[in-house]
């Protein structure tokens, strides 16, 4: 609902003002790599990976060869490697390490205890708190 050339929620809507306190912080950074209809929040980095309908928090880094599909990545999250993210939800403060799929396969994504959505969502819950 937030994404799309008019999305149903429009961030921008200049009549109904979002009142909130800011996060002050380095602009987001995209190095290389490919990213379609999503958001990137502040200071967060992505390095040569492909975004695609998806929302990244603020405080985010996403490693080479990441490739994440519908998906939302929050605050101070790292995205190793070669990780692949379909329909997933990523909580706070995780690490996804190098190479791991999250989304692909259901079987797997419940032998790892994530939660798995009826709808088709696979949710990870909030990792340790830390600050890089």
């Amino acid at each position: 609902d937030l994404l799309g050339a008019m999305p149903a929620f429009d961030l921008n809507n200049a009549q109904w003002p979002i009142m909130t306190e800011t996060i002050d912080g380095l602009p987001a950074k995209v190095v290389s790599g490919h990213v379609e209809d999503s958001l990137i929040g502040v200071g967060s980095i992505v390095l040569d990976a492909n975004l695609r309908r998806s929302i990244v928090g603020h405080a985010v880094r996403i490693d080479e060869g990441a490739d994440i599909q519908e998906s939302i990545i929050m605050d101070h999250t790292a995205i190793g490697r070669d990780v692949k993210l379909r329909r997933a939800i990523i909580d706070r403060f995780n690490t996804v390490e190098a190479g791991q799929t999250i989304g692909y396969d259901r079987e797997r994504d419940a032998r790892r205890h994530y939660h798995l959505d009826p709808s088709g969502l696979v949710a990870l819950a909030r990792g340790t708190t830390r600050w890089f």
